[in-house]
């Protein structure tokens, strides 16, 4: 009996310095808390909190990187095309108000990329029916450009490409041969970040940016005041412009085949002063690719209801001649970057939202 009594008195004096232990460590953290010190909460279990970038709670799965793409532009890892607005201009210093605010060459002085400007007009765009090798999408139809723009003289080449830390990943390399196996996300990208550059260094007019040609604004600068097959004529060979010489456009005669990029500038330019729009590399347009209008257009801009298909533009060395003419158009997804070469060249022009609301 006496035994159960130190039992119960044991258990009593075990639960009366339990409450004594309580009641110390809430005075102690009042103690603490009062005094600004905040409790030490480095042993919470990292899980109970962490958020991912989306503002979901974490599962117990890792979470994948987050690719940040610039403003409007999605990661070249995603399906989704952007609309087509993707490029606004960035804070900049802003140069003299004039109408024609660069000279008609320029040089962008940190690149070195020389640009033409291209005075507005009209023309026709697409092919007649009696064109060999048109194909359906070819729709002739009168297009009018309001407003001038610059185009870049040439291709951009690698050296260009890599002076803006983009990542080289083209087959035939040479500092002047042109950027080739580049997805349309990553031409956009460089656009983005010459825009940048070029507003940081007072070299952007206001109201400018640097994006993509549009596919009208492109075949304009191609075809330079003529209405033939290619801005050399109906027919063209490989002496001409960088293709399969064996298949040349229209009856010019068999030529060279060089199986490779050329530097650019190595063929004779078009009447307005741009060297290989035929040829070398295709070129990356803004547009989708849809069928072309059958009626006249006024500063025509990419259609947002289709957005698989990116426009590609001017054929390339691999290619044969017909494939190579001005108004001559190949549907590309707009993530991948082709091994056949694709490249582009940048215009500096009027933000396309600029068009939409006129």
């Amino acid at each position: 009996m006496s035994g159960n009594g130190k039992d119960s008195f044991g258990r009593g004096g075990s639960l009366v310095v339990l409450a004594l232990l309580l009641v110390a460590s809430g005075i102690y953290l009042l103690f603490r808390m009062s005094s600004g010190e905040a409790p030490d909460l480095s042993t919470r279990n990292p899980d109970d909190t962490a958020v991912t970038p989306s503002g979901h709670k974490q599962s117990g799965e890792p979470t994948a990187p987050v690719e940040v793409s610039p403003k409007g532009v999605p990661s070249p890892s995603l399906s989704v095309s952007p609309v087509v607005d993707v490029l606004s201009p960035p804070p900049k210093k802003v140069l003299s108000g004039d109408v024609k605010p660069l000279p008609e060459l320029f040089r962008l002085r940190e690149v070195g990329m020389e640009f033409i400007h291209v005075e507005p007009g009209e023309f026709s765009m697409g092919s007649p029916l009696d064109e060999p090798h048109r194909r359906v999408w070819e729709n002739l139809h009168k297009v009018t450009l309001t407003e001038g723009f610059w185009l870049g003289k040439h291709e951009v080449t690698q050296k260009e490409w890599t002076a803006l830390d983009m990542e080289n990943s083209s087959y035939f390399k040479g500092p002047r041969n042109p950027v080739e196996k580049v997805s349309w996300f990553d031409a956009a990208k460089f656009c983005r970040k010459l825009t940048i550059l070029a507003g940081d260094t007072g070299q952007l007019p206001d109201g400018y940016i640097y994006r993509l040609p549009t596919e009208a604004e492109w075949e304009y600068a191609c075809r330079a005041g003529t209405t033939t097959g290619t801005a050399f004529g109906d027919a063209m060979g490989s002496r001409q412009a960088n293709f399969n010489g064996q298949y040349p456009c229209g009856d010019a005669a068999e030529g060279p085949f060089k199986q490779r990029t050329t530097p650019v500038g190595f063929y004779r330019a078009n009447a307005w002063g741009f060297h290989d729009m035929h040829g070398n590399v295709w070129e990356w347009c803004h547009d989708f690719f849809a069928h072309m209008s059958k009626v006249p257009q006024v500063n025509p801009v990419p259609d947002p209801k289709v957005k698989k298909y990116r426009v590609a533009k001017g054929g390339g060395w691999l290619y044969h001649g017909w494939e190579c003419r001005s108004t001559n158009r190949c549907a590309m997804i707009p993530s991948v970057r082709y091994n056949i070469g694709i490249g582009f060249r940048v215009a500096l022009a009027r933000p396309l939202t600029h068009f939409k609301k006129r």
